[in-house]
């Protein structure tokens, strides 16, 4: 699979529109965000606290992440599986088969987030899926924003 295929399955598609590096910085802060709420909430839960809102925090943390480096290569995700797509087009375009495992569990992640937030079933998450997550993530994050800096030219993103 590469993104030519993902574009004529019209599951992907190029745009034109110019993309000022305000938007990369923003949407990737937004992913940070969400990527430190669920840290967050991680450490100062209580012991009886359901770990299945920092898990899905923590999805769309990384969800965020893929579609701001599909922003910044000007695609866009469109048809039916919009998650799937992002996180397939970011495994292609970084082709860093040192996350192949990382892509694996993020596309794991999404099955488990959709049962939590769409399925009728119960689903347990442990402090072992918060925390894989959490490295899972991190290394995404980072060499997203090294791509992001080597782009723009200069090193704007921080992650504090």
């Amino acid at each position: 699979m590469d993104i030519q295929n993902l574009i004529s399955q019209g599951r992907l598609e190029e745009f034109t529109e110019e993309i000022f590096d305000a938007q990369i910085k923003a949407r990737f802060t937004t992913g940070a965000n969400h990527f430190d709420s669920a840290k967050k909430l991680f450490d100062l839960r209580n012991p009886d606290d359901s770990l299945n809102v920092i898990y899905s925090t923590l999805y769309e943390a990384a969800r965020i992440f893929c579609q701001t480096l599909l922003l910044l290569n000007k695609y866009k995700t469109c048809g039916k599986y919009h998650h799937g797509t992002t996180f397939l087009a970011a495994k292609i375009i970084l082709a860093d088969s040192t996350l192949d495992i990382a892509f694996a569990r993020f596309e794991k992640m999404r099955s488990r987030r959709n049962t939590i937030e769409y399925g009728s079933s119960l689903i347990e998450i442990s402090e072992s899926d918060i925390t894989q997550a959490i490295i899972d993530i991190e290394i995404l994050s980072d060499k997203i924003r090294i791509i992001i800096d080597e782009r723009l030219g200069r090193t704007q993103i921080a992650l504090d």
